[in-house]
């Protein structure tokens, strides 16, 4: 993976910062039954909210750069996600293409969400884009996304992150 620390290290500050501030409403925490449960974000959620930004949407606040190289490949499966293929002893973590959803701010939500997740926990060695020299992009258009949803959940303008809405 070909991605520069001083790309890295500001993207997952602001990804950090990101699920702090949507731990703060009950609306985007994953619920998972009874009892005390790990504090994981509902990213659905996210994405539902997300789409129904107005009067910009969320494509719309963003750069032309990061829309294209998130909602314009015809596949739009890209960033590749890692799963676990093979049984038992065989079994071994991929990355495999993998459809963002069709409305368009569920997919730049996702898409971030995998950025994150591949940089933090996938392979520092394959690739999980089409080629080493576009993980940097991929992680400055995830960079860009999770700064444009920090400040929507700051400043109470994401659907859902409302004053006195948990």
């Amino acid at each position: 993976m070909s991605v520069s620390d001083d790309v890295a290290l500001p993207f997952f500050k602001a990804f950090a910062e990101l699920e702090a501030a949507l731990k703060q409403h009950a609306c985007f925490l994953k619920d998972k039954g009874n009892g005390p449960t790990p504090a994981f974000i509902n990213w659905k959620a996210v994405g539902l909210a997300a789409a129904d930004l107005r009067p910009l949407t969320l494509k719309e606040r963003l750069s032309p750069e990061t829309q294209r190289r998130i909602l314009d490949d015809p596949a739009r499966n890209r960033p590749r996600r890692q799963e676990v293929e093979g049984n038992g002893a065989t079994k071994r973590a991929v990355f495999n293409d993998h459809a963002l959803p069709a409305n368009e701010a569920a997919a730049l939500v996702e898409a971030a969400q995998r950025v994150r997740n591949n940089l933090f926990h996938g392979s520092k060695e394959e690739c999980w884009t089409d080629s080493p020299d576009d993980d940097e992009p991929f992680v400055k258009a995830a960079h860009e996304i999770a700064t444009v949803l920090l400040a929507l959940t700051r400043n109470h303008d994401l659907p859902n992150a409302l004053p006195g809405n948990p």
